[in-house]
């Protein structure tokens, strides 16, 4: 509902300003609070109709400020913001009182959708359908009760009744049944290889406007194709004295990595992808790069690492460095459960848990890496499908998930 007030509490200013950017295009009125404090103060003051609560900030525990915020307001509902580690506690904060949890990084839609349910469940709140004894004005057992008295004095009518909601949770339980194992019976659309008008390329990223960039580190070209029936080039930007060989897209501006000169670059998006900055590469060989909606990752194909950076105006700082599964990660992207990467050197995709040390909870293979002729290079995701390229391979791959062939750990 336009209008509805809405607090984001987080001591980061991008995770604040992202949340802002997505919230107040759907019509809400966004406030911020840096730290608990502030957000108690404005709950008190300004009464908003949600928060969206960090769980580690710098005063006080977030579980702390939900208790806290509960008292002063118990039909507000609370989403709770969580980072890898925190998963547990979100789910311990629910427990608690807390409607839901976002875990970071999340996807827009992702953040639309519990933002509805929890203002959709408020309202239920308010006008007593939440509660198990219905008002008589309203309410859906309310009405199911008038139905039913009304049928009474008629037995055949009431048997007709009974009869159709019979008929009705057969069908839905039918229909149930099918999505439930529709997955178990019926095949998953075969992966897809596209012929590409080039023969080196290093790495992929998804630009959320169904267009995936690749770059060419033997040219120094980056192409931007469309995702249709046959991947068709809409643009192609050759970059002076650059060999890239990691790309990611962070809704305004395109990044890129090159391992030669240990460097990443920010790029405008005019014709020629000028340079707007340039950065030093947390590690020796940068070979992948991934825009989370908030930092930004990188491979670093040497060290055999992952790095999760800030980036401000002073520059990336590295927030965190893990270590990759494989010797040689050369790509990775993140879903909302699940962080995924790929390795160059045993033709693998990793499936991650977001946790402290990103640990492995699954190995993949693909059917275009199994004869190890080709060696992967660059790994994408659009939301849907995983596509990937190798080096000295004039074709981009898509696969579907489920046709992944699993290795044992």
């Amino acid at each position: 509902m336009p209008n509805e007030k809405i607090l984001i509490c987080d001591d980061e200013p991008g995770m604040r300003l992202v949340l802002t950017n997505v919230l107040k295009p759907e019509g809400y009125s966004v406030l911020q609070a840096e730290d608990g404090a502030q957000a108690i103060e404005t709950i008190k003051a300004e009464k908003p109709n949600l928060l969206l609560l960090d769980m580690r900030l710098p005063d006080m525990d977030g579980l702390e400020i939900l208790a806290e915020a509960k008292k002063i307001s118990p039909q507000m509902p609370v989403l709770m913001l969580s980072g890898f580690s925190d998963v547990e506690s979100a789910v311990g904060a629910m427990k608690q009182g807390a409607f839901d949890y976002l875990s970071k990084p999340f996807r827009v839609e992702d953040v639309r959708r519990l933002v509805q349910k929890a203002l959709g469940s408020q309202t239920l709140s308010k006008e007593g359908l939440m509660e198990k004894e219905a008002r008589p004005s309203g309410g859906s057992a309310a009405t199911a009760e008038k139905l039913l008295s009304a049928a009474a004095p008629k037995p055949r009518a009431k048997g007709k009744i009974w009869a159709g909601i019979g008929l009705l949770l057969s069908l839905a339980a039918a229909g149930a049944g099918f999505w439930l194992v529709r997955d178990r019976f019926i095949s998953p659309l075969p992966d897809k290889g596209f012929p590409i008008p080039y023969t080196n390329p290093t790495a992929l990223c998804y630009a959320g406007d169904k267009t995936l960039w690749a770059a060419d580190w033997v040219t120094s070209s980056l192409y931007k194709h469309n995702l249709d029936q046959k991947l068709s080039v809409a643009q192609i930007v050759q970059l002076p004295g650059g060999h890239p060989t990691g790309i990611a897209w962070d809704g305004v501006n395109l990044w890129t990595c090159n391992s030669w000169e240990q460097k990443i670059y920010k790029h405008g998006m005019d014709a020629g992808l000028s340079v707007a900055a340039e950065y030093p590469s947390p590690g020796p060989e940068p070979a992948g790069l991934y825009w989370d909606g908030v930092n930004l990752w990188v491979c670093d194909y040497k060290e055999g690492k992952f790095y999760r950076m800030k980036v401000s105006e002073e520059g990336l700082t590295v927030l965190n460095a893990y270590d990759s599964p494989g010797p040689r990660p050369v790509g990775l992207f993140i879903t909302p459960d699940n962080l995924w990467s790929a390795d160059a050197e045993t033709n693998r995709i990793y499936k991650h848990a977001k946790d402290n040390t990103l640990t492995v909870i699954a190995v993949y293979v693909a059917s275009s890496y199994k004869d190890r002729k080709n060696f992967i290079s660059g790994l994408a995701w659009d939301g849907k499908y995983i596509w990937s390229c190798a080096d000295e391979h004039a074709d981009i791959h898509r696969h579907n998930p489920r046709n992944l062939e699993g290795q044992k750990l």
